[in-house]
């Protein structure tokens, strides 16, 4: 079977996205340009301006139409700058907050924290989001502490979201730092909601590849929602940590297919909130396992855990105690350490 693919449009822009007189070719039925965003050709002819989502953007001026709606955030900058006016450097966030994809970096991991309340679009960043704490520093934030001054991967933190704009930023910086960086790998960590984010993000999107995804007792944070637990096949491997304490998550994840490598890892003793605490120490050996080459998930499931108690971090059960009347009454009390793995179940 021969497949024959014919090139329907080329361009050749400068940094801030306008054509290059006569280094172009094709008609207007591509609809997209500079950094895949639509064209409004119909506006200022072909290439000279884009709808970003949430502003219009000018390549011939690299300037924004309207004001950007997290100015206060940069006052240093003009509020129509595009992408902090590193165009090579950095990429815009759908007309928002510009985000630096670091060149020459190997590793892109993507931090989801666990569901408080939803971010508000264009604050879907951990960092502007004080809405829900901002950054955990307690947590999962120790992955993005210990990352500082490593040039060999990028760390981005995101609130997760019942909505889609958290999936949205994720895709985006995704396929910004696949552009920026040929061959990288990337990583996602999710914690409750950002754990259920990151599965829903690769059953949407089968063309994105995830080199390794960590999940930490999914929930889905959609009132009502129901988990998605089903690994596709464009994630390659996968780690599901999970808890037996309480009713609030404790998902085992499904793999039906053949291309995944994973396994269901139990966290004697952790609870909902806890188990990012307790485990993220676990975490960052996963994924310097996977960095170095080694088989993380393997590794993962051949680790003893430790019986953990909630109260060492100050976690609280989300329905109280859990012999008052939880419907997982008499769990979580493991004693002892442990090998609870188990693979593709």
């Amino acid at each position: 079977y021969i497949m024959q693919v014919a090139l329907k449009n080329s361009t050749f822009s400068y940094p801030f996205g306008s054509l290059k007189p006569l280094r172009y070719s094709g008609g207007n039925e591509y609809r997209f340009g500079f950094i895949g965003a639509e064209n409004a050709n119909e506006i200022s002819e072909e290439g000279n301006a884009q709808e970003h989502l949430f502003r219009s953007y000018d390549t011939r001026l690299g300037r924004y139409k309207s004001v950007d709606p997290l100015s206060k955030q940069f006052a240093a900058l003009s509020p129509y700058q595009y992408a902090g006016n590193s165009p090579i450097a950095a990429f815009d966030l759908e007309g928002l907050e510009p985000a630096t994809a670091n060149p020459n970096t190997g590793t892109l991991i993507l931090i989801l924290q666990g569901y408080g309340v939803d971010p508000k679009n264009g604050k879907t960043q951990a960092q502007y989001d004080p809405a829900n704490g901002g950054l955990d520093m307690t947590g999962l934030g120790k992955i993005a502490q210990a990352a500082k001054g490593r040039t060999d991967i990028q760390v981005v933190t995101y609130s997760s979201s019942s909505t889609e704009n958290t999936k949205n930023d994720v895709k985006i910086t995704i396929q910004a730092f696949k552009t920026a960086n040929s061959g990288s790998k990337v990583i996602i960590v999710g914690h409750s909601g950002g754990g259920d984010n990151a599965v829903e993000l690769a059953k949407d999107n089968p063309s994105l590849q995830i080199d390794l995804l960590i999940l930490i007792d999914t929930q889905d944070p959609k009132p009502y929602g129901i988990d998605d637990n089903n690994i596709t096949s464009n994630v390659k491997n996968v780690i599901n940590y999970y808890q037996t304490t309480e009713a609030v998550g404790g998902e085992r994840i499904d793999i039906l297919n053949n291309a995944t490598n994973g396994a269901n890892i139990l966290s004697p003793g952790s609870n909902h909130r806890s188990i990012d605490n307790d485990q993220v120490g676990n975490i960052a050996k996963d994924i310097n396992n996977f960095i170095s080459g080694k088989d993380a998930v393997g590794l993962a499931k051949s680790r003893t855990q430790k019986t953990y108690n909630p109260a060492s971090s100050g976690s609280p059960n989300v329905f109280g105690n859990p012999d008052q009347g939880s419907l997982m009454k008499g769990a979580g009390t493991i004693k002892g350490s442990v090998n609870p793995a188990s693979s593709r179940d």
